[in-house]
């Protein structure tokens, strides 16, 4: 069974700003990642299972993006951080 994440996606109020700055993002990159604070202690049933990030927007989970990899990554300030690997698709989902 696919373990998820969810997280809000702030800044963003309506799904296509988000896909908007998705395209954006990946303009002359090869991947597309998010980098936060925490690094999930469940790594591998995420990557195993085919987890997603499901993406809070306006207060409703509108979209989920599946995660390719999670790695560990350390900021200009020493602090260890999570990347989060999207594959690059946005999946939109019945708001809840």
């Amino acid at each position: 069974m696919a373990l998820h994440l969810i997280k809000l996606c702030v800044g963003v109020s309506e799904l296509d700003e988000l896909e908007h700055w998705i395209s954006e993002a990946r303009a002359g990159r090869d991947s597309l990642d998010h980098v936060t604070r925490m690094f999930p202690k469940r790594r591998d049933e995420i990557l195993s299972g085919g987890g997603s990030l499901y993406w809070v927007i306006r207060g409703l989970i509108l979209c989920r993006q599946p995660i390719a990899d999670l790695e560990a990554v350390k900021g200009a300030d020493g602090i260890e951080r999570c990347r989060i690997v999207f594959k690059p698709v946005i999946v939109p989902v019945q708001p809840v």
